[in-house]
């Protein structure tokens, strides 16, 4: 509080001196007030700083900073002589038991959720609106964030994609970016990016991913304009023709030393880290036929495993937008379809070139055989499906999607979505 005047002047009476600093250290340090509170409470705080004084540090009053504190006594060593041996023990016991109780575990403090610490906080979203909130529900494999431009090298390619709803092409050189975010308070620096191919699966885990390449990007904290980025795969990609480029692909981004992978590193549903885009577009110049041969994965244990397949609205698709390259992807529900389209019991994985086809076969002739539901026990050797899709009277601007969705002991694995459409 600023002393009044009447105060003031007593305590220059006595000789008290306010510094003004403008005499170029001419003149003698102010002295602390010794005759009244008031005075003394002004002279500390509000007299102005001179700049021949030593500065008063620079730092918060808590914590306090280490070093000796007013009424420190020091401390007996454990080991000084007159010590017993039990008393070392209660000693030793006592100093580990502060540790835990001041940490909360013996791994160290326990520190608050991620996105409030001094942290970086990566992603690669799952879906339209991710903002890396962990387990996920629903659909998580129709990833916004990964991009394809077929017919292009990657040393030939821009470092945006011009197309962020471009299809693989099998047999030719495809270049692929992601979209990498950091969401946390720290900037994150040489963060790893990966990008993998899988053949098409339900349940995908490291031992099915095929590294395409990998390369390192700085990002910076949630608040500035550097903190998300399209990342350039620098390794072409050439899809092979057994799956006509239907492969799943999937992209890693972590930090290996402040935001390191976790042990769930595979699984979307639990993992920011991880981003996977398994969808196939099917352009129906002619009726639009689909054999898509889709592995059950590795990812879940033996158990009951359930493979159904389902018509979805448009509505619920974001992924179109990406698709069609606007907002409003203007597809409509067809009004009327001839469709047949299911999956075929699990069978033993084929290790030959040549698949079976069906283009030849009457789709009528195939009804039997394909079911929009369908249980199989799953044991220690992965198995495969065969989806199979024939859609008729597409008119323009029409779009059909089907989703194929696997459980495992009731719980979601994997999926596998497919769009026939017609521009």
């Amino acid at each position: 509080m600023k002393p009044d005047i009447d105060k003031r002047r007593g305590c220059t009476e006595n000789k008290v001196k306010i510094c003004t600093c403008g005499c170029e250290h001419e003149h003698p340090k102010t002295e602390p007030c010794k005759f009244c509170e008031v005075c003394e409470d002004y002279c500390e705080s509000q007299k102005p700083y001179c700049c021949g004084d030593v500065p008063k540090p620079n730092r918060p009053a808590y914590p306090i900073p280490p070093g000796w504190q007013e009424g420190d006594q020091p401390k007996v060593p454990p080991f000084a002589p007159g010590i017993s041996g039990e008393e070392k023990f209660k000693a030793f016991d006592k100093a580990v038991f502060e540790i835990l109780r001041s940490s909360g575990n013996p791994k160290g403090p326990k520190m608050g959720k991620r996105k409030v610490e001094y942290l970086p906080y990566l992603a690669i979203r799952a879906k339209v609106g991710d903002h890396g909130n962990r387990p996920l529900n629903g659909v998580f494999w129709e990833s916004p964030d990964i991009f394809i431009t077929p017919d292009l090298a990657a040393e030939d390619a821009p470092d945006q994609p011009s197309n962020l709803g471009g299809i693989a092409k099998a047999g030719a050189p495809n270049t692929l970016w992601a979209h990498v975010w950091n969401l946390g308070r720290s900037p994150a620096y040489n963060v790893r990016v990966e990008f993998y191919w899988c053949n098409p699966s339900l349940g995908i885990n490291g031992h099915s991913a095929n590294l395409i390449g990998f390369t390192h990007v700085d990002l910076g904290d949630r608040n500035s304009t550097k903190a998300h980025t399209i990342v350039k795969c620098p390794e072409t990609w050439v899809p092979t023709f057994v799956n006509d480029g239907h492969e799943c692909l999937v992209v890693r981004v972590f930090d290996p030393l402040l935001d390191s992978l976790p042990s769930t590193q595979w699984d979307v549903r639990k993992d920011r880290h991880i981003g996977q885009r398994n969808i196939a577009v099917i352009n129906a110049a002619s009726p639009a036929h689909l054999e898509l041969l889709v592995r059950t994965g590795c990812n879940a244990p033996a158990g009951e495993g359930v493979i159904h397949v389902e018509k979805v609205k448009l509505g619920e698709v974001d992924w179109l937008s990406l698709l069609k390259g606007q907002k409003n992807h203007q597809y409509e529900e067809p009004a009327s379809i001839e469709t047949v389209s299911g999956i075929m019991q699990p069978g033993n994985i084929t290790k030959v070139a040549y698949k079976t086809s069906f283009k030849n076969v009457q789709p009528e002739a195939l009804k039997s055989l394909l079911k929009q539901l369908l249980k199989y026990e799953r044991t220690c050797d992965e198995k495969e499906s065969l989806f199979y899709m024939h859609v008729t009277n597409l008119k323009p601007a029409e779009c059909v999607v089907y989703r194929i969705i696997q459980t495992v002991d009731g719980k979601m694995t994997g999926g596998y979505t497919v769009i026939a459409k017609k521009d």
